[in-house]
């Protein structure tokens, strides 16, 4: 149903309306609390009052069931209120329906009837957009009293206001309870889709991570989805997986149906177009950096050998002419093409993007702002090594960890300033505050005058001066560093992070965390140069990172020695460029098995076509990364109370996967869980 205009004349009368009939139902209570569950009618509705519905008419709607709680008896009054609320809040009438909740709220009621009302305010909240809100009002499991559908209505609102935060593991537990409490296939077959797709979202060491050793139906899910990503590229790989993961589980809930679903989804992403077009600048001054690029795409081709047949790769050098973007673009379909990757710059990137309508899809590397070139094609998906998206993971990490307050030393000039601006952006977002930032140039003797004034030092020196001039005379005194900060957004290359860190020490902030991206590292291990750098953490590609591509980074290497070395991420890059194509030729790309676990990151696509990459994380130890785990945010139960703890997955601990709420909650079970006795005439009013 499309929402009114808040115009329209029913919502200009109904304030005057509903607070005439509340005050005829002055006296009336809500529904008497009960000794223990009993059969539940169904729905009370007005005939006239579903027909103006069915009409296009909700105005009319709530003006019936308004006039009908007059006189109805309690428990059918109560019944034909909160319809009406649900009419409000669908129709995006939320003052309205405020008032009306308040109303009910305000006289005395009994259990049942607070969490009908808490329903109703949850999904107020949601309609408002405020999911920590809507939690809150859903913290207590549903009463004893509560009919299934109630129940159903609580577990689908807190999965619903858990994925609104990004929560995604919540969200699929929520609806594993769900699961028990179904009885409809279909609805239960869309519930199971829906964890799959939750769990999806969780990058590959976060799933592996979080796997429960003691939960079977959560775990079954998780290694499900994990067979999904490993499997996505061979089908018939997958259906032999899926055939030994179900004789491991024979009592996990999982419908035939979804597993089917799931397998189809794999089969329909695992098929590589037939020929590939790449437009790459393989001369001019770039020409080393596509070449790396190719490099990657053709390990990745070589790669494919449960791929029958391999996608055909034909290469077109675009040299430093962006303008040729448009016609190089159109040869590859003459000749063939039926997806084309590239091109490289933004310029040439902003030049296809200006042609308008694209035939055949494209996989640009590299981001455009949608100033650039007006209304982007739909065709035209743009993948990037963006150093914005890892500012802003640097951001999200720290805050996750629960710190909020920062500091920052970056370098002069635009690209410095760019990167801190979208650090400092998300950063604010989140609720975190920066206390001060600094800039330092390109001479390496002025570096040490920037840690003294970010750590505050000057001020701590003046203090001593001072201090001596009452005394007359020389006291010991060490120099004291400011202690707001909690850590420090360090951007910086290897030359001069290897300087900063000991800076760092030297000034009595050995303690400080320092966070920063990809670029304080090298891509390669260098042990005596950078055991200056012990302790900083950053993220990075899981290609140089993570065990799983050593194979392939190390067959890389041997093949391409010294372009592997200069560009070891391009070639992460060019890798996953090619990999994506399966997944962008789907119908939908975002759906069961993303995000996709690539060389480059954890990527993921969003509304505009863009795809974002997840870094793994890693923190200097006796001048070698070592891979950290990621730290997973806690939901918020809270609108505006500021950054809430993280689950116990931090730096230095174990997984863990506490219970959204815990003690004993009606439906849910280890398995799937037994229905009450009376679950078939149960229908309940929600």
């Amino acid at each position: 149903m499309t929402p009114l205009p808040r115009s329209t004349a029913l919502f200009r009368i109904p304030q005057l309306l509903i607070l005439l009939v509340l005050a005829a139902l002055a006296g009336c209570a809500g529904q008497p609390p009960r000794e223990a569950p009993a059969p539940v009618a169904a729905p009370v509705t007005l005939p006239a009052a579903e027909a103006r519905l069915a009409a296009g008419d909700p105005q009319g709607a709530v003006q019936l069931y308004l006039q009908a709680a007059e006189t109805a008896p309690p428990e059918r009054a109560l019944d034909y209120r909160l319809q009406a609320a649900d009419i409000l809040i669908e129709y995006d009438e939320l003052e309205q329906a405020r008032l009306l909740l308040d109303d009910i709220a305000a006289r005395p009621t009994d259990p049942l009837t607070r969490f009908r009302l808490d329903l109703r305010r949850a999904a107020l909240a949601l309609a408002g957009d405020d999911p920590a809100a809507a939690l809150a009002q859903l913290e207590q499991a549903p009463p004893e009293t509560a009919s299934l559908e109630q129940q159903r209505r609580h577990h689908r609102l807190r999965a619903t206001a858990y994925a609104r935060q990004n929560h995604h593991l919540e969200s699929a537990r929520e609806r594993i309870w769900l699961d028990g409490l179904l009885e409809d296939a279909a609805e239960r077959e869309a519930n199971q889709q829906a964890i799959i797709e939750a769990l999806s979202r969780l990058n590959p060491r976060a799933l592996e991570m979080l796997r429960p050793a003691g939960d079977p139906v959560l775990g079954g899910w998780m290694e499900l989805v994990q067979l999904a990503r490993r499997h996505q590229a061979a089908p018939a790989a997958l259906d032999q997986a899926l055939g030994d993961w179900r004789l491991r589980n024979p009592r996990h809930p999982v419908l035939t149906a979804t597993l089917e679903r799931l397998q189809a989804q794999v089969a329909e992403r695992g098929r590589y177009p037939g020929q590939v077009g790449v437009i790459l600048p393989l001369s001019g001054r770039l020409g080393e950096a596509g070449e790396a690029i190719r490099n990657g795409l053709l390990a990745a081709h070589y790669s494919l050998d449960t791929v029958d047949p391999r996608p055909r790769l034909r290469f077109y050098d675009i040299g430093e002419e962006p303008g040729r973007a448009w016609s190089l673009y159109q040869q590859a379909i003459r000749e063939g093409a039926e997806f084309v990757i590239g091109p490289l710059s933004k310029e040439s990137v902003a030049e296809l993007a200006r042609a308008g309508h694209l035939e055949v899809p494209v996989l640009a590397l590299n981001w455009i702002p949608d100033t650039d070139a007006g209304e982007l094609p739909a065709n035209l998906f743009q993948f990037s090594l963006a150093p914005e998206d890892e500012a802003r993971q640097v951001a999200e990490r720290a805050f996750h960890s629960g710190m909020t307050r920062a500091l920052a030393l970056v370098p002069e000039g635009t690209w410095g300033e760019r990167v801190f601006t979208a650090f400092l952006e998300r950063w604010e977002t989140l609720g975190g505050e920066l206390l001060e930032v600094q800039y330092y140039g390109r001479e390496a003797r002025g570096l040490s005058d920037q840690v003294r004034t970010l750590l505050n030092l000057d001020a701590s020196q003046s203090r001593r001066t001072r201090l001596v001039r009452l005394l007359g005379r020389q006291v010991e005194f060490e120099p004291r560093r400011r202690q707001d900060a909690e850590f420090v957004f360090l951007l910086a290359r290897p030359e001069t992070a290897r300087l900063l860190r000991p800076l760092f020490r030297f000034h009595h902030a050995s303690d400080l965390p320092l966070y920063s991206t990809s670029h304080c590292f090298t891509g390669h291990i260098e042990r005596d140069r950078d055991q200056d750098m012990n302790d900083i953490r950053f993220c990075d590609a899981p290609w140089l990172l993570e065990p799983a591509f050593e194979p392939l980074r190390a067959t890389t290497e041997r093949l391409w020695p010294e372009a592997t070395r200069q560009y070891p991420r391009l070639h992460a890059f060019g890798h996953d460029a090619l990999h994506l194509l399966a997944w962008l030729s789907a119908p939908n790309p975002g759906g069961l098995t993303g995000p996709h676990a690539g060389a480059s990151g954890t990527l993921s696509l969003d509304a505009a076509g863009r795809i974002h990459r997840e870094l793994a994380w890693a923190r200097f130890q006796g001048g070698v990364p070592v891979t950290l785990p990621p730290v997973i945010p806690a939901p918020a139960t809270e609108a505006g109370t500021g950054p809430t703890p993280p689950l116990p997955l931090k730096d230095e601990s174990d997984a863990a996967t506490p219970d959204p709420y815990p003690g004993p909650r009606p439906g849910g079970g280890a398995l799937r869980a037994p229905l009450p006795a009376a679950a078939g005439t149960e229908t309940g009013q929600p």
